[in-house]
């Protein structure tokens, strides 16, 4: 893991506190610690200190996915060996139990309700009321990417079928070939990652971006928006800010210690912490 305030890296890895260098997965929670998912567990870092939650520590979790912060403060972990929950008002972390399909879980999102979703290797499911609830969607087998919305819409990427969303009972699409990556912001604007464009998802398309506009390379791995309405995006030659109408990249020569960055989370000041593949992580602070 990576650490950057104002214009100094503070690095983290294996060596000081991370249980993993390669990082999969980053949250930042309401109490201002961060949460990170790696291929061998989970860690929280939170005022200056380290704990993390592996084999080693008790917890058989395996490789962490995605995060995604309740708002009530707790914290959803897709992992290898199934869902788990981080309840904020206990301090713990624990395997939710139930009916889950076999194989490691992919992604999640958690809506306002307290509904969480899965994606699971046979599509989606969602738990509610300490139950586990199908989703009917036909095109289970083509889920790329989940995403929930500030109204508690739940937003689906496939390949080669569209953006779908659904409010309340009634699903809607977006004639977009294949989505890969999605970002719900408390406003409702959105940019979602197809192949190697970024594009602004608001009902039509804005705007294409690659590496010829300014993006530190056509393969996006990640991406968050800042409470600014800075884009952030992780690639495989680094990361990016889009700001202003224009695009910053961060690379080796900027203090990010390793090149690939496949995971990224915005926290509530504006700074942006990055996952790498294989090289910890770090945590920036614009200027």
């Amino acid at each position: 893991a990576f650490h950057h305030t104002g214009q100094a890296w503070q690095w983290f890895s294996s060596a000081n506190g991370l249980p993993d260098n390669q990082v999969l997965a980053v949250a930042t929670a309401s109490d201002g610690s961060t949460w990170f998912g790696t291929q061998s567990g989970a860690a929280r870092f939170f005022g200056g200190g380290w704990i993390s939650y592996t084999v080693q520590t008790g917890y058989d979790m395996g490789q962490v996915a995605q995060i995604a912060v309740a708002g009530n403060g707790s914290l959803w972990f897709a992992a290898q060996q199934g869902a788990w929950l981080y309840d904020v008002h206990s301090d713990s972390l624990y395997p939710v139990q139930g009916s889950l399909p076999e194989g490691r879980l992919q992604a999640v999102a958690t809506g306002p309700d307290g509904s969480t979703w899965f994606l699971t290797p046979k599509g989606i499911l969602r738990f509610g009321e300490n139950r586990w609830l199908p989703v009917n969607f036909p095109d289970q087998e083509f889920i790329t990417c989940l995403a929930s919305s500030a109204t508690g819409d739940l937003w689906l990427g496939t390949r080669g079928h569209g953006v779908y969303r659904l409010s309340g009972d009634i699903w809607s699409q977006f004639s977009i070939n294949q989505a890969d990556q999605l970002n719900l912001n408390p406003d409702g604007s959105a940019y979602y990652q197809e192949g190697t464009d970024l594009l602004p998802l608001n009902g039509k398309f804005l705007q294409h971006y690659r590496q010829v506009d300014g993006l530190p390379d056509d393969t996006v791995n990640a991406l968050a928006v800042a409470p600014n309405g800075a884009v952030w995006i992780g690639t495989d030659q680094g990361a990016g800010r889009f700001m202003d109408g224009s695009w910053q990249r961060l690379g080796l020569g900027s203090g990010l210690g390793a090149q690939k960055v496949q995971a990224l989370a915005v926290a509530a000041d504006g700074s942006a912490w990055f996952g790498t593949a294989l090289g910890g992580l770090a945590h920036f602070t614009a200027p």
